[in-house]
């Protein structure tokens, strides 16, 4: 194996989902390699992988990555920020709505007593 080439298995990583191994070999790799697989993947794909990288190396691959890719990127993290932020905000609204109703609940339970 050329010392530039992307082990061929990395496409069967991300077909099974094993992000964990991924990330780990990842590590192996310099900018620009990970940037020309980066690009060579489909774009949901190329988002995850991305993803993966801690922050320097993605910093550092970021920058040779095709202005088309880079856009992409920030797309989907963004997309997945607010995705986020729309979960936790749920979240608090259920979260509010129990305390609400306990509050409702043990203050019925003290009316009736005090009867």
């Amino acid at each position: 194996m050329n010392e530039l080439e992307i082990p061929a298995h990395f496409a069967e990583l991300i077909e099974e989902k094993r992000w964990k191994t991924l990330k780990e070999e990842l590590v192996n790799f310099g900018p620009i390699q990970i940037a020309e697989f980066i690009e060579n993947l489909p774009k949901n794909s190329g988002i995850i992988v991305f993803r993966l990288l801690s922050r320097m190396p993605a910093k550092e691959t970021f920058q040779y990555l095709t202005y088309e890719t880079q856009e992409d990127i920030i797309d989907g993290l963004a997309s997945n920020a607010k995705k986020l932020t729309d979960l936790l905000n749920d979240l608090f609204y259920a979260i509010s709505d129990l305390i609400a109703l306990a509050d409702l609940k043990t203050s019925g339970s003290q009316h009736s007593q005090s009867i």
